[in-house]
């Protein structure tokens, strides 16, 4: 497995502390329009359809919110999978943002994501789609209900033919290093649903956004996003390799990213 590089820190400057209110104004509003917009039309549409359509919509607000950064977007398209299976998205994770990406790029295949319990209160437009569109909270603290919640998930995933979205690493990459991947989750997924193809995703650049803890969205940030060729887990002797050369994947996908990267700029 090729070793990755710490990227550098990108310098900041009275241009990222503009772009950063105006960003912020804009993806707040965004927030407290969908709060109104979920509420309204969950009981219209239903767990799937409101998923499909008034969170795949909220992903897109979003993603547009970061363009007033500088922000490009570099999101690659889904190829044509068959609906008639489930599929476990797995990607690396550096910032929240790379939510709204998986969630509008997978906005066909129904993604629903692992998320901690934390993001189920408070935040608006997010919490509210967190608690009832299909994506399951676990308590980091309780492997008990995690386990729990991952088989039930698994098993509506199967039965559903939707797809789940997971990140093994377990916690955000803030220097844009990928981590090791924490297996149980997955595995337990690749179990209870049985028939899933896995997809590995590699995102690069959404570190940016939040690299600066106290400090502003730096300028002129690029995201890219890259979907590699689907797993079928029934090829592999257990799940624990399935686990295995899905980042081995992600991280050849990643090293590809940074290489081109490099040689445009040079």
């Amino acid at each position: 497995m090729e070793q990755i590089d710490t990227p550098a820190l990108p310098a900041v400057g009275v241009v990222d502390w503009i772009g950063t209110v105006i960003f912020g104004f804009f993806f707040l509003a965004v927030l407290l329009t969908f709060e109104l917009v979920e509420r309204i039309s969950r009981p219209l549409l239903g767990r799937v359809r409101f998923k499909r359509f008034i969170t795949a919509a909220l992903s897109w607000s979003l993603n547009q919110t970061l363009r007033l950064t500088g922000a490009r977007l570099d999101l690659a398209t889904v190829p044509d999978l068959p609906r008639d299976r489930p599929y476990i998205i797995v990607s690396n994770h550096q910032s929240m943002f790379d939510v709204p990406f998986i969630g509008w790029v997978f906005r066909r295949y129904i993604p629903q994501f692992i998320s901690k319990i934390e993001l189920a209160r408070k935040i608006p437009a997010v919490s509210y789609s967190l608690r009832v569109s299909g994506d399951i909270m676990i308590d980091r603290g309780n492997s008990s209900q995690s386990l729990k919640e991952i088989i039930k998930f698994g098993r509506r995933i199967e039965s559903e033919n939707t797809s789940a979205v997971i990140f093994p690493e377990g916690t955000r990459a803030r220097d844009g290093v990928l981590k090791f991947f924490k297996p149980s989750g997955l595995i337990t997924l690749l179990k209870t649903a049985p028939r899933a193809a896995v997809i590995p995703v590699v995102i690069d650049g959404s570190w940016k956004f939040q690299c600066h803890r106290k400090g502003p969205v730096p300028f002129g940030n690029r995201v890219t996003l890259r979907i590699g060729e689907p797993l079928e887990p029934a090829q592999f002797e257990s799940p624990e390799l399935v686990v295995q050369r899905t980042r081995e994947v992600i991280s050849t996908m990643l090293g590809e990213i940074r290489r081109s990267s490099d040689e445009e700029r040079s």
